[in-house]
């Protein structure tokens, strides 16, 4: 009966085997894959910064047309109390 690191040795001799039949095979499948899954991983981290930097603009954005919302509508009720007063005062002199 095999000792359980003999078997070990075994499988890990029988995967590098696998393993070198498949580069030698063909050299650039065997290496392209994993290629290709890095550069989708890093491709799909590098939206995911994106998206989030797009987020946080969009949210500046917002903050920024209700300021600028609320300023113009501060502004238009000056303008009308300002009418309003003139119009009154022009009334009452004549």
């Amino acid at each position: 009966m095999p000792s359980t690191a003999g078997r070990s040795i075994a499988a890990v001799q029988a995967r590098v085997e696998k393993l070198e039949r498949a580069v030698l095979r063909d050299p650039l499948e065997a290496v392209s894959l994993p290629l290709i899954r890095k550069d989708i991983e890093v491709q799909a981290a590098t939206l995911k910064a994106e998206i989030e930097g797009l987020r946080e603009s969009l949210r500046s954005a917002y903050d920024f047309n209700k300021w600028l919302l609320g300023l113009m509508i501060g502004n238009s009720v000056a303008i009308l109390g300002l009418a309003f007063q003139s119009f009154r005062t022009s009334q009452k002199s004549e």
